[in-house]
């Protein structure tokens, strides 16, 4: 029990230290620095669906089979809520949109922490989890930042910015200890909760998070994509 303690703390401390970064940057965010937060949020959730989610999927699901369904249905999620909310281009229902599924793709990660525990009980070897657990506690703090950053320039209120951020994080540890104690039921299905999530995060960030970064005059949109997707990616691949 104590390595779970441990390993759900790694991530929860990580997913923290990124959301009080409107305590550290506390001026009102400009134009151009709000064009590459949100170039850097598109980047790091678009790594961290392929690298994060989507190949671990597929390394658990050989066949591909679920991973591929578990991804449409991801993409029909999202745009079922696009219906409901009639396509508004409203900033509080893009900035909640996002929320939503950065909320939504810590379900399977903080699961991922769980079964990984779970198994080194077993196993009576918790290295890999204690990896895991860095590994995905590391991509929590550029995720977070974004996150927490996003909400302050939609709020403009510091502890409000923290405490949703703080929320989203948090996801992961709560479904992490219910992933550890249903360990027998769940542990096939994680692949198709990684689908999902993937699905969810690609279709937003394509439809969305791209669309309204990139302009043609402003290059600093187009920067943050490439620094948040390249900081992901050496995480994902390296960590």
């Amino acid at each position: 029990m104590q390595y779970l303690i441990i390993c759900l703390g790694v991530i929860m401390i990580c997913s923290s230290l990124g959301s009080i970064f409107p305590f550290i940057y506390n001026k009102e965010i400009n134009y151009k620095l709000n064009q590459f937060i949100g170039g850097f949020a598109s980047g790091v959730m678009l790594a961290a669906a392929i690298w994060s989610l989507l190949v671990p999927a597929f390394e658990m699901d050989k066949s591909g089979i679920m991973v591929i369904v578990s991804f449409i249905i991801g993409v029909l999620i999202i745009i079922l809520i696009d219906i409901i909310t009639i396509k508004s281009h409203n900033e509080s229902d893009y900035v909640n949109k996002i929320y939503f599924v950065v909320t939504a793709h810590n379900v399977p990660e903080g699961m991922i922490v769980g079964l990984a525990v779970a198994i080194g009980m077993t196993e009576q070897n918790f290295e890999n989890a204690i990896l895991i657990a860095i590994a995905i506690g590391l991509q929590n703090i550029p995720e977070s930042i974004a996150l927490s950053s996003m909400l302050y320039s939609k709020n403009k209120n510091k502890f409000r910015s923290f405490f949703y951020s703080f929320l989203s994080g948090a996801v992961e540890p709560l479904f992490g200890i219910i992933a550890f104690l249903l360990v027998g039921y769940l542990e096939n299905m994680i692949a198709m909760f990684l689908g999902m999530a993937g699905g969810c995060m690609i279709y937003v960030v394509l439809s969305e998070m791209i669309p309204n970064t990139i302009e043609e005059e402003v290059l600093e949109g187009k920067i943050g994509i490439i620094v948040g997707f390249m900081i992901m990616m050496i995480m994902d691949i390296f960590l």
